[in-house]
């Protein structure tokens, strides 16, 4: 330590590497929805508050994502791809803020994020079917 350091320096530094390490080792190639729980739950586990969770409040103003703008007249961001999996986070669109939030609300009532989204998928799957069945006729 150098003279006049108290280690509060080393601490924090130590407490910055060990926070940031908390999200290391998820991959992030894997299905969104996967991917955003599992991240709030290591965040979770580190200690980060809720307050983490709200992507709406960005520091600075994000460009729509071309899929998010029905008004095709200005500029759009392109939309992020699975193959931007392990590149630096761009602009959230208002979707992908309250998708990311639903996630979080799906975790704190006790729900697997993923395994309701399926059963909806299935329902719609069913209910498409039985419409299908009696068009058909």
């Amino acid at each position: 330590m150098a003279a006049g350091d108290d280690g509060a320096g080393l601490f924090q530094a130590g407490r910055d590497a060990e926070l940031s390490a908390a999200l290391d080792g998820v991959p992030m190639g894997q299905p969104a929805l996967s991917l955003a729980a599992q991240l709030q739950r290591r965040a979770q586990s580190a200690g980060a508050p809720a307050s983490q969770v709200d992507l709406t409040d960005t520091t600075g103003p994000a460009a729509p994502c071309a899929a998010d703008q029905t008004d095709t007249s200005g500029p759009a961001a392109p939309c992020a791809s699975a193959d931007d999996a392990e590149a630096e986070a761009g602009p959230v669109s208002p979707i992908g803020a309250e998708l990311f939030a639903l996630v979080a609300k799906a975790r704190a009532a006790g729900l697997d994020p993923e395994l309701e989204l399926r059963a909806a998928a299935r329902a719609f799957r069913d209910r498409f079917r039985a419409w299908e069945h009696s068009s058909a006729r």
